[in-house]
């Protein structure tokens, strides 16, 4: 049977693996949207006049407490 593994990484692409497994990938995108949220923060561009607010998507990992910029879903 086949088992799937969310794999976060932060900002430098370090990877931090969930040690729970997943059946399908369906059910590890579903858990993954679940841990999804907006990060609002300011950012400074030259061309767009300095300041700007600007949002990304980060992820939630329960199990260390941090938050991620992202992730990628692998078979185990």
């Amino acid at each position: 049977m086949k088992k799937y593994q969310i794999i976060f990484w932060d900002r430098n692409y370090d990877e931090v693996p969930l040690n729970q497994l997943f059946s399908s990938v369906e059910e590890a995108n579903k858990w993954i949207q679940d841990k999804e949220w907006e990060d609002q923060y300011y950012d400074y561009d030259d061309e767009k006049g300095g300041d700007y607010l600007d949002s990304r998507t980060m992820y939630f990992n329960p199990e260390d407490k941090e938050n991620y910029y992202g992730y990628d879903i692998v078979e185990i």
